[in-house]
This record gives structure tokens, sequence and C-alpha cells, in this order.
């Protein structure tokens, strides 16, 4: 007997299974449980909200931007203009001259002296204006 002892205290010992077990995590498929779901859309209703608030902060700075971008385009575009035409129109003082003895209107710049107009007067430029004297006034 002590010989099919030993056979089968053998045989027990080539049946043994050779398991080996080791943990670890591994992302698997979970259900949400209904509170989770409502803390997911409270979370998700935060986010768009902000969002939204974003996307209307960003179109307000954009029309500041494009705002600045018209106003230097403007600047540019008059410059641009000047440099084209070379030259502007300015207030410049001028004299008006009634010349009786030709019967002539000239305008004439004080800046530069230039007649810059000159025509025939009118039936009313040609009567003569009465000088009064400062006594003759009062």
């Amino acid at each position: 007997m002590a010989k099919s002892e030993q056979a089968e205290a053998v045989m027990v010992v080539e049946a043994e299974p050779r398991i080996e077990r080791d943990e670890f995590t591994a992302s698997q498929r979970c259900m949400l449980t209904r509170e989770e779901i409502l803390e997911q859309g409270e979370r998700m209703a935060g986010a768009m909200r902000d969002a939204n608030q974003a996307e209307n902060e960003l179109a307000s700075v954009k029309k500041q931007f494009q705002s600045k971008i018209d106003t230097a385009t403007c600047a540019a575009n008059a410059a641009a203009n000047l440099i084209r035409d070379k030259f502007e129109y300015r207030p410049v003082k001028c004299e008006r001259i009634l010349d009786y003895d030709k019967g002539t209107v000239s305008e004439m710049r004080m800046d530069t002296l230039e007649v810059f107009s000159r025509r025939e007067m009118t039936e009313g430029e040609k009567q003569l204006r009465l000088k009064l004297d400062a006594a003759e006034k009062k």
C-alpha cells in the first residue's frame, strides 16, 4: 500500500491547478446612478453657461477691436486721400476787393496773396457805399 499511496500523492500533486492571481484596474462600462446623472447634468449646465458667457465676452471684445480697426482704417484712408490729392481744404483768412474803376470783385488769400477769384461786379455791387464818419452815426 505504500506504493499506491505514493502514486496517489503524486497524482494529487499533478492534479493541483496552477493559478496565479494579480489585482489591477481597468476601465469598464458602469451604469450611472440617478444621483450621478443629476450631478453630471448640473455640471453640463454650468459648463454651457460658462461657454455662453465666454462667447458673449468674446463677441464684445471682437466688436471693440473691430471698432479700433475701423477707426484706424478710416484714419489711414483719410491720410491716403490727402497724399493722393496733395491738398486739403482749410479755413484761410481772405480779402474781397471791390474795384469800382474796373468793375470787378476779386478775392485774395491773405496768407499767400494769391487771387483765387475774379469776376464782374453785380448791379448791386456797382453802387458805391456811403462812408459815414463816426459823428454822423450818432
